[in-house]
C-alpha cells in the first residue's frame, strides 16, 4: 500500500472542505505516531488486498503463500486476531465478487491509486470495479467504533470521481458511480449511487475551496466532524473560540427545549476539545519537555497481575487451597464464540439459548437511523407480553 499522502487527501475531505485553513494549520504540526487501531487496520487491509488479488487471479499461489507468511508473522507479533482477520478478508473478497457479478464484463482492481481532478487531491481506493456502464469503489473499514455511511460521503465520493476519471467511458458510456462501505466487524455493508454527471459537478464545486486551502487560507470552519481528526485540534484558537463563546451557562432547569437542543449539539464538540487539549498538553510536557505552568506528568497507578497462572495455582494448592477455590471456568462471551464457531453457525448450534436483549434508551440526533422510542411504548409492550 502506498505510504505517501496527498495534502488534500480524500480521507481528510470532511475537514478541508469545511475548514480550508486546517490544511495550513495541520501542516505546521509535528507528525503524529500511528495509533494501534490504525496499525491494526493497515494489517487488515494488507490481508484484504492479498485475498482480493487471489480471488481474481492477480497473484499466483506461490507468491500468495509467501506474502501470507510475511503478513502472518507481523500480525502474530502484534497480537492481532488472525482467525478473525482471515474470516473478514474472505468476506471482503466475496463481497467484491458479488458486486462485480452485478454488472457483466466487470474488471476489478485492488489498491488503485486515483487522481480526483483537484490539485493536490489524490488517494488509493481499496477496490475499484469497472464495467461498460458503471464504476464502483469499495472501501474496507476495519474499525468497530462508528458505522460509516456512504451516502454523500466526501471521502468516498472523491475516490469515486477519481475512479471515474481514470476508468470511466473506457469500456462504454459510464452512467453511474457506486460507492460501497464494508465494515465487517460491525456487520455493516451499504451502497450508494450517484450519476456520473452529478459526481463530476460536485467535484468541480470543490475546486475553489481546494485552491483556497492550498494557498494558505484563513477561513476556519470548526465543528464536531471537522475538528475530530485534525492534527491542529489541540492548538486551534478558532476551535477554542467556537467552543468557549457558546452561551449556555445558565440554570439548566430554565432552558427551554430549543436551547437544550442547541446545547446538546455542542456536547460532542466540547468533550472532544477537552480531550484534544489534554493530549496536546501531555505531548508538550512529557514528549517535548516543555513547561505548562501549574501542570506536571506523574506515573499513574500500576496494576497487580499474576505472571504465571499455572505456577500460581500450584503454589495456592500447596498453601492449602483447592483448585476449585482458585480457578473459575466460564463460557466465552458472544463475540469470542462468534469468532470461534462463526456468527451464522453459532445461531444454528445454540438456537434458543441465544437471547437478544433490548438496549437501554439513548439520546441521539434525529439523523440517527434507529426508530424513536418512548416510555409509553415500552410499557405497552411489557403489558402485552405479560398478557400473552
Amino acid at each position: 500500500m502506498p505510504d505517501e499522502h496527498a495534502l488534500l487527501s480524500p480521507s481528510s475531505a470532511e475537514r478541508w472542505i469545511h475548514c480550508p485553513a486546517s490544511v495550513r494549520m495541520a501542516a505546521a504540526q509535528p507528525p503524529e505516531p500511528d495509533s494501534p487501531y490504525a496499525a491494526e487496520g493497515t494489517s487488515a487491509h494488507t490481508l484484504g488486498e492479498l485475498r482480493l488479488r487471489q480471488a481474481f487471479g492477480q497473484v499466483g499461489e506461490y507468491e500468495a503463500a509467501v506474502l501470507y507468511r510475511q503478513w502472518l508473522s507481523g500480525a502474530q507479533a502484534n497480537g492481532y486476531d488472525v482467525n478473525a482477520m482471515n474470516a473478514h478478508a474472505a468476506e471482503y473478497a466475496q463481497l467484491v465478487r458479488d458486486r462485480a457479478a452485478v454488472h457483466p464484463a466487470s474488471a476489478v482492481m485492488a489498491e488503485q491509486r486515483v487522481q480526483t481532478g483537484i490539485e493536490g487531491c489524490w488517494g488509493t481506493a481499496d477496490c475499484v470495479i469497472v464495467s461498460p456502464t458503471h464504476v464502483e469503489i469499495i472501501d474496507l473499514k476495519y474499525g468497530q467504533g462508528v458505522r460509516v455511511s456512504p451516502v454523500e460521503n466526501p471521502q468516498l465520493m472523491l475516490y469515486g470521481v477519481g475512479a471515474l476519471e481514470m476508468f470511466g467511458d473506457t469500456l462504454g458510456v459510464t452512467e453511474t458511480v457506486y460507492v460501497t462501505v464494508f465494515q465487517p466487524r460491525l456487520d455493516h455493508t451499504e451502497t450508494w449511487c450517484i450519476s456520473a454527471g452529478d459526481l463530476r459537478a460536485w467535484r468541480d464545486s470543490l475546486r475553489p475551496i481546494a485552491a483556497d486551502a492550498l494557498a494558505g487560507s484563513d477561513r476556519f470552519g470548526p465543528g464536531e466532524s471537522t475538528c475530530r481528526w485534525c492534527p491542529a485540534a489541540g492548538v486551534c484558537t478558532a476551535r477554542r473560540d467556537y467552543v468557549l463563546q457558546q452561551d449556555f451557562t445558565g440554570n439548566l432547569d430554565e432552558m427551554d427545549p430549543a436551547d437544550l437542543a442547541e446545547a446538546l449539539a455542542l456536547v460532542p464538540t466540547i468533550r472532544q476539545w477537552c480531550d484534544d487539549i489534554q493530549a496536546h498538553a501531555m505531548r508538550l510536557v512529557y514528549a517535548e519537555g516543555q513547561q505548562v505552568p501549574g501542570w506536571k506528568v506523574v506515573r499513574g497507578r500500576g496494576r497487580r497481575a499474576v505472571t504465571d497462572e499455572a505456577a500460581a495455582v500450584q503454589r495456592l494448592v500447596e498453601a492449602g487451597f483447592t483448585e476449585d477455590d482458585v480457578v473459575q471456568r466460564k463460557l466465552l462471551g458472544i463475540t469470542a464464540l462468534d469468532k470461534l464457531v462463526g456468527r451464522d453457525h453459532l445461531a444454528n448450534v445454540l438456537g434458543d439459548l441465544i437471547q437478544v436483549t433490548e438496549g437501554g434508551p439513548a439520546l441521539v440526533p434525529e439523523s440517527d437511523r434507529r426508530p424513536s422510542i418512548n416510555p409509553n411504548e415500552n410499557a405497552a409492550k411489557e403489558f402485552s407480553d405479560a398478557d400473552a
